[in-house]
């Protein structure tokens, strides 16, 4: 397979796909690699180590794109690059979906499969693709939000861990996943007051045997929510809902109670954020002001120890991508199934493309084909010769001309003629006869249609016939509009 990794263009990213080792590997698997022109040289991976590693340099995005099968990068694809994409090509990447439907029409409409880091499942009901990153977040939640308590960054000037003599911050971490745990350990290292909320007991119970009397567990309510932010100096959103938007669980009027000088770091922006005042930032303006309290939503945080944070996410996408590359995209996809459940959008057999269930997405397919204009005549329940494609079968009698069979019922909203009399029912059409009929079916019994009024005949054959499709089946009886017997 042909896989190309292109230069990251979102702004302050520097993260790159693969590294050099993880090119290799796919080299050494019989694939051939293409790397856009200088992509990893800002953290030290320079075009040389990757065409010693077996890539093949290339000048531009657009010469990627254009040739590779595989693409493979980090962020989600901007505007330019989703207009890049092109049916039958793989896009392996974090989409983030559920926060951005601008992004997912443009996917919609390239026809590419996308397959999202985020919701990769493993066996034990974990998100291998995201913990790396998770990691890597939560730690920098602490990192981030101990800078910006300084006065000079706009904080209230409280030292994380305080000194003898002088009582630490408070820190409420919300949430007790992977950016969870990992911020609670940064901010117990630095000596703060941790206080974590969660709804799983389990995990609660689990923290609590890991750290001990070191971190307080709360079970997190609205109660409990509103006391612990009020005495925050430091509050970490780390809520992650997998393929749907995150909760917002702090509310404006909240933050407007909270303590000056206080930061709130959102980990969750990139799935829309946690908290009511959150807009996602860059690292170039990582912070804003709201009410007097500091807010830390860069949307791409890893990005900032982007060296640590590519290593760390080519370790994990490694094997998935081998497997992507080594079996195709389709068979991959059919032997794993945790790599099916990242799969994000992919094409639809009728034309367009459809997309996975999510909050802000909506299966967008073509228009189903113009109506067939069916000729005039009585409608009989057996296979017609059709020349748009129905199979032949014999006539009831000679004296009459068998009805070609309708793919596509002429009925808006009734695409299939199988669906059988219900469908009519549906529409809100009355069954009076055959003749009013618009289409043809098909009867596996090649029994001719009868009127709503089965006789005795019809009453036996709908004992015999196995065919839902026949309106002779007492089944489908029922749900008929009859007339009344006159």
């Amino acid at each position: 397979m042909l896989i190309g990794v292109p230069k990251e263009i979102k702004n302050h990213e520097y993260r790159i796909g693969l590294t050099p080792a993880g090119v290799r590997e796919l080299v050494h698997d019989g694939h051939r690699v293409l790397v856009e022109q200088d992509g990893g040289e800002p953290i030290g991976f320079d075009d040389g180590q990757y065409r010693e590693a077996g890539a093949e340099i290339v000048a531009g995005a657009e010469a990627i794109f254009a040739e590779a099968e595989m693409i493979i990068k980090v962020k989600e694809p901007q505007p330019v690059e989703c207009r890049m994409l092109r049916p039958g090509q793989l896009l392996f990447t974090y989409l983030h979906l559920a926060p951005d439907p601008e992004q997912a029409k443009a996917l919609l409409a390239s026809g590419a499969t996308c397959i999202a880091y985020e919701t990769v499942t493993s066996a034990g009901r974990g998100l291998p693709l995201l913990a790396p990153m998770s990691e890597v977040a939560g730690r920098m939640a602490i990192q981030a939000g101990a800078h910006n308590l300084e006065k000079a960054q706009g904080g209230n000037g409280m030292l994380l861990g305080g000194v003898p003599g002088v009582e630490p911050a408070q820190v409420l971490i919300i949430g007790g996943g992977v950016v969870g745990i990992n911020a609670a350990r940064m901010a117990m290292g630095m000596g703060a007051d941790v206080t974590l909320l969660d709804r799983d007991l389990n995990r609660l119970k689990e923290l609590d045997m890991l750290f001990g009397g070191r971190l307080k567990t709360v079970y997190s309510t609205k109660e409990a929510l509103e006391r612990y932010a009020l005495q925050a100096d430091l509050v970490v959103g780390a809520v992650l809902i997998p393929g749907a938007s995150a909760p917002k669980l702090i509310s404006r009027e909240l933050v407007a109670g909270m303590k000056k000088g206080a930061v709130m770091v959102d980990v969750a922006i990139d799935q829309g954020g946690c908290f009511e005042t959150s807009r996602p930032t860059t690292h170039q303006e990582p912070t804003y002001v709201i009410d007097g309290v500091v807010h830390y939503c860069v949307a791409n945080m890893p990005g900032g120890v982007a060296r640590t944070s590519t290593m760390a996410l080519t370790n994990a996408t490694l094997p998935y991508a081998v497997q992507l590359a080594r079996h195709g995209v389709r068979a991959a996809l059919e032997k794993d199934e945790h790599l099916r459940n990242g799969r994000r959008i992919w094409p639809s057999p009728r034309g367009g493309a459809r997309a996975a269930p999510a909050r802000c997405i909506r299966w967008v397919a073509r228009s189903p084909p113009a109506p067939v204009p069916v000729p005039p005549g009585r409608p009989h329940c057996r296979r017609s010769p059709a020349p748009w494609g129905g199979r032949p079968g014999r006539r009831r009698s000679a004296g009459r001309p068998p009805l070609p069979y309708a793919p596509w019922s002429p009925v808006p909203g009734l695409h299939c003629t199988r669906r059988g009399a219900a469908s009519w029912r549906y529409a809100g059409l009355k069954y009076a006869g055959s003749r009013d009929l618009p289409s043809a079916r098909r009867c596996g019994c090649r029994a001719p249609w009868s009127s709503p009024r089965p006789d005795r005949s019809s009453a036996r054959h709908s004992r015999e016939c196995p065919g839902h499709c026949c309106p002779a089946r007492g089944n489908a009886q029922d749900v008929i509009q009859r007339r009344p017997r006159t």
